[in-house]
């Protein structure tokens, strides 16, 4: 058949694109990231200072807040990842795509954690598989 080839500086295009087009967009879900790193710093400092006391109470109800917000930051995350992909396919701004992620990630759960624990497993096979034929060349 016939081949197409990859056009001529379509990584320079896309790089403008996202430049001209969606720098805001990717300025937002920074933002959004920054935010919510810099309220776990705070509340990093402030349970330090509570460790210091005696209080059993907040001592537990800051490491919650601290596994919380450790949380928030991982689905975040995971939201602003899926948006800007959203984001690329649609060429949209950002909040559009991060609901049109989180409604896509929401319909399809069943079948995105059955992908992420089949990859998860492969993954854990592989890395036994070649820590295993390491040992075995080292020996």
């Amino acid at each position: 058949g016939d081949k197409k080839k990859a056009p001529v500086g379509a990584t320079f295009t896309g790089l403008w694109w996202t430049i001209r087009y969606h720098l805001g967009t990717v300025a937002m879900g920074s933002f959004i990231i920054a935010v919510v790193q810099m309220i776990r710093i705070i509340a990093a400092y402030i349970q330090e200072k509570i460790e210091q006391s005696q209080n059993d109470a907040a001592k537990w109800i800051g490491r919650c807040i601290q596994c919380y917000l450790a949380c928030l930051e991982r689905i975040i995350t995971y939201i602003n990842k899926n948006a800007y992909i959203i984001c690329c396919i649609e060429s949209s701004s950002f909040c559009p795509s991060a609901a049109t992620a989180v409604g896509l990630l929401l319909s399809n759960l069943a079948d995105i954690s059955a992908s992420n624990f089949i990859s998860d497993a492969i993954f854990i096979f592989c890395k036994i598989c070649i820590t295993g034929i390491n040992v075995l060349i080292m020996w």
